[in-house]
């Protein structure tokens, strides 16, 4: 399979025609300045099109596909001057990634904006914005309320139940939806090394989110999505909720439990979408809490966070039982 390339490194974004036309028409009215929510589950490329999106801005495109080349090429290397990224940082006492967003963070992407730029245009990517800590987010506001001329911020986010009110009111909003089969079928089939009898499963489990469909095909996301599953059958009454989040918290399996967490917030996410309207309401309940718990777990260990959402889980399923 080929190697699995970082988002600012990707050739091009994978989306659903409705976004990309969405996009373009805000390209080609000179409208991204300011703030903007991309919104949309784990793997949907979010963070893609923020860096496509970037290259168009910095560029004066009209078109995502015809961003400058040399554009493209800096912000694949980390280097173009006008296109500022803000994410966690790295905890040098431990070596993982800190919780939050700091302000520290915040505020030196803000001193940069007071630089001069070498296009008359920049974009500040802030992934994800969900991870924002309050004096962080606090910080923005300013810029968002007054943003510096050219200046668009991107906001990349799964959620807009996990950000302030105050910042989701000063950005418009750009949802990814899902892919549909055959776009998502077609994409994967330009991969090398693929064999094609095994993309009806792949797009299956992907939901839609091309990220997700890369990683299952690619064979690095197999373990979450069986985590995940494991999971979601213990919750029911009877089942061993214990056995099925002990791998949570297992030796060097960080990154599939974390892939795992996505993948259930995202069925869970789909529950809501899904759900008749007499049951939405249960089902939207379920997922503010899981979303919740997994937010506010800080330094807890993952194994317990894990069991304490399955409890919840089988607490909401109850009750909508009876």
């Amino acid at each position: 399979m080929d190697e699995i390339l970082p988002p600012e490194q990707a050739p091009r974004f994978v989306g659903d025609a409705r976004t990309i036309d969405e996009v373009n028409t805000l390209l080609a009215r000179g409208a991204f300045e300011g703030g903007f929510l991309l919104l949309g589950p784990e793997g949907q490329g979010k963070a893609t099109l923020a860096y496509q999106l970037a290259a168009a801005i910095v560029s004066g495109s009209q078109d995502l596909n015809t961003a400058d080349r040399t554009a493209r090429q800096l912000i694949a290397a980390g280097s173009h001057p006008d296109v500022l990224t803000l994410r966690r940082s790295v905890n040098e006492k431990t070596g993982k990634l800190r919780q939050e967003i700091d302000v520290e963070g915040a505020r030196s992407v803000i001193s940069r904006l007071h630089q001069t730029s070498t296009t008359g245009r920049r974009v500040v990517i802030i992934d994800l914005a969900d991870h924002l800590g309050r004096s962080a987010a606090n910080s923005l506001l300013k810029m968002l309320e007054e943003p510096p001329a050219g200046t668009c911020f991107l906001l990349l986010s799964l959620s807009t139940s996990r950000l302030l009110p105050t910042l989701i009111s000063r950005c418009r909003r750009i949802v990814l939806r899902p892919v549909g089969d055959d776009a998502l079928t077609e994409w994967l089939r330009e991969h090398d090394d693929f064999a094609s009898s095994d993309l009806p499963g792949i797009v299956e489990a992907a939901h839609g989110a091309p990220g997700r469909a890369l990683k299952l095909a690619a064979g690095e996301g197999s373990d979450a999505l069986q985590l995940a599953d494991t999971f979601f059958a213990a919750v029911p009454p009877g089942g061993d909720l214990l056995a099925a989040t002990r791998p949570f918290s297992a030796k060097n399996n960080e990154l599939v439990a974390e892939e795992a967490r996505g993948l259930i917030m995202d069925r869970l996410r789909r529950g809501v979408l899904s759900a008749a309207p007499e049951q939405r309401s249960q089902r939207l309940d379920a997922f503010d809490e899981t979303d919740r718990l997994f937010r506010e777990a800080g330094t807890a260990d993952a194994a317990q966070t894990a069991l304490m959402v399955g409890m919840a889980l089988r607490r909401q399923s109850q009750k909508a039982a009876h």
